[in-house]
C-alpha cells in the first residue's frame, strides 16, 4: 500500500525551497489511521530540525523582524490567507533546540501562537523555556475559546484574525501567570497558598516594579488585601536568602583545607 493514501500531501522543504520530505493528512474521520503520517528520517529529513514554510517566510521575516510560530500546517495556510506572511510551524511536534537555533539565524524575534486549549498552553511553555535559553524575544498569542487559528480564521474572518495576533500580544511573564492561574483552585485556601508560592518563584528575580504589578494582580485574584500579599512576599524573599546563606556556609564548610590530622580530630 502506499503511505500517504487517501492524505492530503504537504511538501516538507528545507530552508532553500528544496523538497526533502512530505506529511499527508487524513481527511475523513478515523480510529485506527494516525492524523498525519511523515515520510522517513533520511540524511536530509529529520522532522525535529524541519520548519514547515520557512523557506517562504525568510525574506518576510527579515523585513517584519519577527516570526509567527505554530504547531501545524492548516494553520500556516489560515495565517497565510489573512496576511500573516511571516508564518511558520513545527508540524506537530514539540518545539527542539536546532529549531530554535535555526529561527535565531534570520530573527530574534519570535510570537508563539498555539492552540488555545491545555495542550497548546502546555506545549507553549515548554517553547518558552527553549527560546529563552537561545536569547530570542518571545512574545505569545493566545487564542480565546480554545480555538486554533485554522478554527479562529473560519468562526471571525481572516481579517479578525490578522488584528488579533497583531494587538493581543502578552509577554512570558503574563502568560506564564495566566498558565498558573488556570491551573489552581482559587477557591480552596490550599489551592491560594500553591498558587501564591508559585506566583512568588515567578517575580522572585524581576525588578521591584514587575514585582509589584504581579502582587497586586495575585493580591485581586485571589481576593486578599494588597498590604497582606507583600507581607507573605517578604517573609518568603527573606526564607530564600536564609536558606541561601545556610547553603552557602555549607559549601565553604566542604570546601575547607585540613591542615593535619589533629585539626581533622577536631572537626
Amino acid at each position: 500500500y502506499d503511505l500517504f493514501r487517501n492524505r492530503i500531501i504537504f511538501p516538507i522543504k528545507n530552508a532553500q525551497g528544496k523538497v526533502i520530505g512530505f506529511s499527508g493528512r487524513i481527511y475523513q474521520a478515523s480510529e485506527t489511521e494516525p492524523k498525519y503520517v511523515n515520510s522517513p528520517f533520511t540524511q536530509i529529513f529529520t522532522k525535529g530540525e524541519v520548519l514547515y514554510n520557512l523557506d517562504k517566510a525568510i525574506p518576510i521575516m527579515k523585513q517584519m523582524k519577527r516570526v509567527v510560530l505554530y504547531e501545524g500546517f492548516l494553520d500556516v495556510i489560515a495565517s497565510v490567507r489573512a496576511g500573516v506572511n511571516e508564518a511558520i510551524a513545527t508540524m506537530g511536534t514539540a518545539l527542539t533546540i536546532e529549531q530554535a537555533r535555526l529561527i535565531k539565524k534570520h530573527t530574534d524575534n519570535i510570537i508563539l501562537c498555539y492552540d488555545g486549549d491545555s495542550a497548546g498552553f502546555e506545549a507553549m511553555m515548554k517553547a518558552i523555556q527553549i527560546l529563552e535559553n537561545e536569547k530570542l524575544m518571545v512574545n505569545l498569542v493566545v487564542l480565546p475559546e480554545k480555538l486554533d487559528p485554522d478554527e479562529y480564521v473560519k468562526k471571525y474572518s481572516l481579517e479578525k484574525y490578522r488584528e488579533y495576533i497583531n494587538t493581543q500580544q502578552i509577554d512570558p511573564f503574563e502568560f506564564k501567570y495566566q498558565y498558573l492561574r488556570k491551573h489552581s483552585d482559587l477557591k480552596r485556601a490550599g489551592g491560594i497558598e500553591r498558587f501564591k508560592l508559585s506566583v512568588f518563584d515567578l517575580i522572585k528575580d524581576t525588578s521591584a516594579m514587575v514585582s509589584e504589578l504581579y502582587l497586586k494582580k495575585l493580591a485581586t485574584n485571589t481576593s486578599v488585601d494588597f498590604q497582606t500579599v507583600k507581607t507573605d512576599y517578604r517573609d518568603y524573599q527573606l526564607s530564600k536568602a536564609i536558606t541561601k546563606n545556610q547553603n552557602d556556609a555549607k559549601q565553604k564548610m566542604i570546601h575547607i583545607a585540613i591542615s593535619n590530622k589533629y585539626v581533622l580530630a577536631e572537626t
